[in-house]
């Protein structure tokens, strides 16, 4: 409640069971590979720029829903470098705001056969989802926008149900994204959509996506008969099928250094 305008937060070294709560903008920074939020984060009614970043969140249960939650924020809000592990529900929900930023975070689940959605895109006017990976979700990135932008570049989908869930009209870019191993579809329309590209993708094979069980990579799904054209896809890729350790965990998150110590935090909210 101290915190004034466009104040910075520092969460140093240690676990911090907590609720943090930004009703303006705010930057909230983690200062040691070990800063880890146990709790969630709450973002609404904001303005200016709120941003988020170098943090480990996640919860203890498994049936806490919105890890994250944007709501309302008449600004710009920016998520980048974060670790985020949750179980249920949207881990995180960006509902009815201004501007999205959320760039190379990582979100994983250890639950086996997890229905969570990584990232639910409700109602806002411009979302830049770029570089983030996202493993063993029952939807890695669900859009419920009309009518309003989203650019989802060079993300990585592993091991997902659906990795991406479109089911609005919004206009979308996605290109240069990482398809691997969906079980039901890596792309799946439940709505017509004024605008879609998907050019530059690697489907998981190098013949491209399965549309109508004519190619060998990952299955795409839509309810319409929607004019896409998946024949510019991506051939060859770097992007083998990689431990967890070494991708989804891969933010070569270093020891703490000798001279900071670890800290048990417990029971007040952040705000």
């Amino acid at each position: 409640d101290d915190a004034s305008a466009e104040d910075e937060i520092q969460i140093h070294a240690g676990e911090f069971h907590s609720q943090i709560n930004a009703d303006k903008p705010l930057t909230v920074s983690g200062m040691s590979p070990k800063s880890k939020i146990v709790g969630s984060i709450t973002v609404e009614s904001t303005g200016g720029i709120t941003s988020i970043n170098n943090l480990h969140v996640t919860n203890l249960s498994s049936n806490q829903n919105n890890l994250i939650s944007i709501t309302d924020s008449e600004g710009t809000v920016i998520l980048a470098d974060n670790y985020i592990e949750g179980h249920s529900g949207s881990i995180v929900q960006i509902a009815n705001s201004n501007q999205v930023e959320l760039v190379r975070n990582q979100f994983y689940t250890n639950q086996e056969n997890s229905d969570a959605t990584a990232i639910s895109l409700i109602d806002n006017d411009l979302s830049d989802i770029i570089n983030n990976s996202m493993s063993g979700f029952g939807t890695g990135i669900t859009v419920q926008d009309e009518y309003k932008i989203h650019d989802l570049h060079e993300n990585k989908f592993y091991d997902n149900n659906v990795a991406l869930h479109l089911k609005s009209n919004a206009n979308i870019d996605i290109q240069h994204n990482k398809f691997l191993h969906s079980c039901e579809a890596a792309l799946k329309v439940s709505k017509k959509m004024p605008m879609i590209n998907v050019d530059n993708n690697w489907w998981n094979s190098s013949d491209g996506p399965n549309v109508e069980g004519n190619r060998n990579g990952d299955r795409i799904i839509t309810a319409y008969d929607i004019d896409l054209e998946f024949n510019n896809f991506a051939t060859i890729t770097d992007c083998q099928r990689l431990s967890l350790e070494s991708e989804i965990l891969g933010m070569e998150r270093d020891p703490v250094a000798e001279s900071e110590q670890a800290i048990n935090f417990t029971g007040q909210n952040i705000t």
